[in-house]
């Protein structure tokens, strides 16, 4: 080769170099580098582009509708096609739901009833098609009423529990009934065209005849008479002696026969005595009584067997306890008064066991307890009483406790600030230490005009306060110590708002089209940074190039940019701003490699393009050179 194809060949080669390098340039968003305000994402994947599925049908009566499932999407619905957009490259899977006629008597099946669809740079399409299959004529959705009915039913007799019960159940396990009733009537609703069995049950000493049998529902609503009998019943009373008047005692009736348990509680303050209704059989008794009283009474005998044999009769039992027991009287020696609309309330535990609730009384009496030392706790509202804990000793007579109410004061707090109106939450306070047993709730952000917040009901004492600023303010006092020494404290402090500045981001690389929308935002002093796979909700961002405008106080941030597109957030690299008194402006570049689609023919397929041209003219000129060379000029 001479040295003037030598020439040429590095000329050729030189310039297919460039081209290269320009290929690769070509498209690239140069960075805004006119300033120090310029925030810059750093290799950060954008938004993948994304695709539809839409599935078409036909063969369906015009109205009905069609849902189609996408598997890891959801459920769309649609009357001539269903669509599901913003998806991803992926395979999917998705089923097709039968169709029904709105009488119900035309079913319409899909095909393809379920299949799967790969995504891979396109749009996919699904034709769907119905065929109609007849269904037999609906039954009739009309129901009908079962009514049993009693005849010579006896007035009710107090204390006698005859309470019988009814089943349906038809062939079709589908209809299953239950009804239990002490009335004369007992109704099943619901019930449609068909033949059922029934089955009665009832109490000991009581009979519901026919007591199983047959109906058919046909058209119509329908009745049963049954006949009540009730064998003969005698009163069998049980009583007590030796609780306390506000003591209760319970009475449990066990049948032999029926394995039927009957109990009944009452108040001996009203009655010491309860009475069963029973009939000719054998049963087992037993008597108790309820918590505290179950510590220290016992009942003698404490239970029995008894034959009811055609009399009535009584069976008693007598509650005592092994040691004497004496009273205890909490005592308020200064009640509040009871001033209109005014409501406080108090009560006792003693030994882990409530003993007590009173509103506006000021004696609590507890059960009797025997010799020995007790713990007590008392907690009251909107009084405060001392002692609230404590311990007191019976010793052969009856205890008192006495309790006084501490007289109480306010502490408030006052913010002064050099704005004459509150009209936005500046802080909240809250005291941490407790008093009469109860730590203080703590205030919620103060939004008011006069800038104080006022806790009550405080006894002299020594508390800690913390006061914590909203967002937006600063306050001249954060904590400290308060005494409360028979007046009312107010603790002053300035609360001074924040100036905030307009911080104006702006961004570049972005692309937005008319079949892509692309939107962005900004996230400033999140408390974390986030990555791509963060769950994220509730970030505001709006579409490309509008501005993102901030305010925000002075002071150093930590600034994240993203993209949200398809329903997932893309985010930048963290880098930090600063507000220093006045407004400010930055440029979030993003990322060129961001996969976003450019307009038109890509900036690199044009290059691509170019350098394609250029190489053909060049070796049509080398061929053409080596031609001269072989026959001469």
């Amino acid at each position: 080769m001479n040295s003037r194809n030598s020439k040429q060949y590095l000329v050729v080669l030189a310039t297919i170099v460039a081209l290269v390098g320009l290929t690769v340039n070509v498209g690239m968003i140069p960075a805004d580098s006119a300033g120090s305000h310029i925030v810059t994402g750093e290799n950060h994947p954008m938004a993948p582009v994304t695709y539809n599925i839409t599935f078409h049908q036909s063969g369906l009566a015009k109205g009905l509708t069609f849902a189609v499932t996408l598997s890891t999407i959801g459920t769309n619905y649609g009357t001539d096609y269903d669509n599901f957009t913003g998806l991803i490259n992926g395979t999917y899977t998705f089923t097709v739901s039968n169709a029904y006629s709105p009488n119900g008597q035309n079913e319409y099946l899909p095909n393809p009833s379920s299949g799967t669809i790969i995504l891979n740079g396109k749009n996919q399409n699904v034709q769907v098609s119905y065929y109609n299959q007849t269904i037999s004529a609906p039954v009739s959705s009309k129901t009908f009423d079962l009514n049993f009915s009693i005849t010579n039913l006896p007035s009710l007799i107090p204390n006698v529990n005859w309470a019988w019960t009814a089943y349906v159940n038809g062939i079709d396990l589908s209809y299953s009934h239950q009804v239990n009733s002490d009335n004369a009537l007992a109704q099943f609703t619901g019930l449609s065209n068909g033949t059922y069995q029934y089955s009665l049950s009832f109490p000991s000493g009581t009979s519901l005849s026919p007591q199983t049998g047959q109906f058919t529902i046909d058209g119509k609503n329908i009745s049963i008479s049954l006949t009540f009998s009730m064998a003969k019943l005698y009163r069998i009373t049980f009583s007590e002696a030796g609780l306390p008047a506000d003591a209760t005692f319970t009475t449990t009736v066990y049948n032999f026969a029926t394995g039927v348990s009957l109990s009944n509680t009452t108040l001996v303050s009203k009655s010491n005595f309860v009475t069963f209704a029973l009939v000719n059989q054998s049963y087992t008794y037993a008597f108790s009584t309820d918590a505290p009283f179950n510590n220290y009474y016992t009942a003698s005998p404490p239970d029995g067997q008894i034959i009811v044999n055609g009399a009535s009769f009584t069976v008693g039992t007598n509650f005592a306890t092994s040691q004497h027991t004496y009273g205890i009287m909490f005592k308020i020696a200064n009640p509040p008064s009871n001033s209109p609309g005014s409501y406080w309330y108090w009560s006792a535990i003693v030994n882990g066991t409530f003993v007590g609730y009173y509103s506006y009384n000021t004696t609590l009496l507890a059960p009797g307890l025997i010799n020995g030392t007790y713990s007590f706790v008392i907690e009251a509202n909107e009084i405060s009483l001392t002692p609230v804990i404590g311990t007191f000793t019976v010793n052969g007579s009856l205890t008192i406790v006495s309790l006084e109410v501490q007289k109480s004061y306010t502490i408030t707090f006052n913010a002064k600030s050099t704005s004459k109106l509150f009209s936005h939450a500046c802080y909240s306070a809250n005291i941490t230490t407790m008093f009469a047993g109860i730590m203080p709730s703590s205030y919620s952000p103060l939004s008011t005009t006069t800038g104080m917040l006022t806790f009550t009901g405080i006894p002299n004492g020594t508390y800690n306060y913390v006061l914590t600023p909203i967002l937006g303010w600063s306050l001249s006092n954060s904590q400290g110590t308060i005494t409360v020494s028979g007046k009312n404290v107010i603790v002053n402090f300035t609360a001074t708002p924040e100036v905030e500045y307009p911080v104006v981001f702006t961004e570049s690389g972005l692309v937005t089209s008319s079949s892509i929308s692309t939107s962005w935002g900004v996230v400033v002093d999140s408390g974390f940074f986030y990555n791509d796979s963060s769950p994220v909700s509730g970030l505001s961002h709006h579409a490309a190039p509008a501005p993102y405008t901030v305010e925000i106080p002075n002071g150093t941030y930590w600034v994240q940019a993203y993209v949200y597109q398809g329903g997932h957030y893309y985010f930048t690299q963290p880098q930090q701003i600063s507000v220093n008194g006045q407004a400010a402006q930055y440029n979030i570049q993003f990322p060129t490699a961001s996969g976003q689609p450019q307009s038109g023919i890509t900036s690199s397929i044009v290059a691509l393009i170019i350098v394609v041209v250029i190489a053909a003219a060049v070796i049509g000129l080398l061929a053409y050179n080596s031609h001269r060379k072989k026959t001469g000029p």
